[in-house]
């Protein structure tokens, strides 16, 4: 049964179910098998983007376990086509970059280690290099040729999003998260044209996304 096939059908009253369904969804098979090395190989990531739209309790626990061992967003190819593309050859700063899972199939997919991660306390778990600093200390001076990448900032974080936009110099700046809803936001971004948008897998309930923007009309 296809991954898609098994999201249509399955009952998942009980827990055995439950425990298949967060396996299939998990990068963590994939990654065991050398998933990071070969991004491609991530059987997990859905295309065209599938919404999780199971009941709330069905979804609830592997939500939690994707987050704890993974992230906020769910990635899939084609974000990671589109943000390699996007990027070039260019380091891309990721600040609050969690546990830098996203970071970590970029650097594979480019063959490059030029995600430059910080978070104001370094997850154990991370599949990054990650710099313990406080994006408030961060120096953007010399980020002309740099892409910034700011995933899922909590709303009251706005100051973080804010002060990396203000402070930035370079002319890409990817965001992934909810327009209106569970993430900072910048609803007007003056200065800033969106280049695309680009769905993402998404649990209920949700509705983040990715948006690559580039500086200027």
């Amino acid at each position: 049964m296809s991954k898609i096939d098994f999201f249509k059908t399955v009952d998942m009253s009980t827990m055995a179910q439950l425990a298949e369904y967060e396996r299939m969804l998990s990068p963590a098979q994939a990654v065991a098998q050398g998933g990071i090395a070969n991004p491609e190989s991530l059987d997990y990531l859905i295309e065209p983007p599938q919404k999780i739209d199971h009941s709330r309790s069905a979804w609830a626990i592997p939500r939690m376990l994707f987050i704890e061992n993974y992230g906020w967003s769910v990635p899939n190819l084609k974000l990671l086509h589109g943000i390699c593309e996007f990027a070039g050859d260019a380091t891309i700063v990721v600040p609050a970059s969690g546990k830098g899972f996203l970071p970590a199939l970029i650097n594979a997919k480019r063959g490059t280690d030029n995600c430059e991660c910080f978070d104001v306390e370094v997850s154990e778990k991370a599949f990054v290099k990650t710099t313990e600093l406080d994006a408030a200390n961060y120096n953007f001076s010399d980020s002309e040729d740099k892409v910034l990448l700011l995933s899922w900032i909590h709303p009251d974080q706005s100051w973080l999003l804010d002060k990396c936009l203000a402070e930035f110099k370079g002319t890409k700046y990817v965001f992934i998260g909810e327009i209106e809803g569970c993430t900072a936001f910048d609803s007007e971004m003056v200065g800033w044209t969106e280049v695309e948008t680009i769905e993402i897998p998404r649990f209920i309930g949700l509705h983040d996304c990715a948006i690559l923007y580039r500086r200027g009309v």
